[in-house]
This record gives structure tokens, C-alpha cells and sequence, in this order.
């Protein structure tokens, strides 16, 4: 089978499995485990709405955000290309996202321990004891203290 009508049959696969839900063209095929279309295509599985995006726009590239935050629609004018700051910015901006502070898992501090340290700092006490008196790295208190840590705090 030739080129064109490969792509056209490949196309014709691909609509058939999207279903109209208000402004969003949706996947009804098969998803992965976040939620994302899964589409056969020219050689190995890609996600569907990369395939969607590729197709009106011509072109690959490293990451496709969502403007309606629906892993599983398609709709072209509904996708962007990207960077992976801009899906997290995204992410964030829209509430979908929130783990800075004590709700990352990692967290060594609470928000209340943060204040605790600006304030103790503002009173005189040195980044070093402070380091001391909190299990930290006194790197760690200088960017806490300045703001390059714990800044929405």
C-alpha cells in the first residue's frame, strides 16, 4: 500500500475513535495509565493527542500542553507546544498541581518552621545556629532566609 493512503487509512482510524463532548473532542480509544490516548501510528504508539497536534500543525515537537486540561482530548485547537516549564506553570496556575512546601513528600520543614527561621533570623540569630537548631544545611537557611526557598511561604 502506498504512503498517502497508509496515512489516510491511519487518519480515518484515528476519528473514528473520538467522540464529540461540548467544546473538547475526546479519545475513546485505548489510554495509558495517566488518562492519555494511546494511537498506533507510523511505526510504534504515540499519544493520541501528540498525533492530533502533529497533524494540524505539521510538525513534532518535544511536549503538547492541553489549554482545556483533559488528558484524553484531541481537539487541535485545544493543543499547544511547549516546554516542560510551561506544563508545570500550567499546572499550577489552575490548581491542578500544589506540592510545594510541607505537601512535598520530601519536606524536611512546615510553613510554620519556615516563618520560624525568617523571624529568628530577623532577630539576630545566625544561619548557622539556625541550621543547627533544625537539621539543616546552613546553604539550606541562607536560600530559606533568602527567598530562593519556601518564597510562596
Amino acid at each position: 500500500m502506498n504512503a498517502p493512503r497508509r496515512e489516510e487509512r491511519a487518519r480515518r482510524r484515528f476519528w473514528a475513535r473520538t467522540v464529540r463532548c461540548g467544546a473538547c473532542l475526546l479519545w475513546a480509544g485505548s489510554c495509558d495509565p495517566e488518562g492519555y490516548g494511546r494511537f498506533y501510528y507510523s511505526g510504534s504508539t504515540k499519544r493520541a493527542h501528540r498525533v492530533a497536534f502533529y497533524w494540524a500543525t505539521g510538525r513534532w515537537v518535544p511536549l503538547v500542553r492541553h489549554t482545556c486540561d483533559t488528558p484524553h482530548c484531541v481537539e487541535p485547537s485545544h493543543l499547544l507546544a511547549g516546554t516542560q516549564a510551561d506544563n508545570l506553570s500550567d499546572a499550577y496556575a489552575r490548581g491542578r498541581k500544589d506540592d510545594r512546601g510541607s505537601a512535598n513528600g520530601f519536606s524536611k520543614l512546615t510553613e510554620a518552621q519556615v516563618l520560624e527561621i525568617r523571624s529568628r533570623h530577623a532577630a539576630g540569630e545566625t544561619q548557622r545556629a539556625l541550621a543547627k537548631h533544625f537539621g539543616l544545611n546552613a546553604n539550606h537557611v541562607w536560600d530559606i532566609v533568602h527567598r530562593r526557598r519556601w518564597a510562596h511561604v
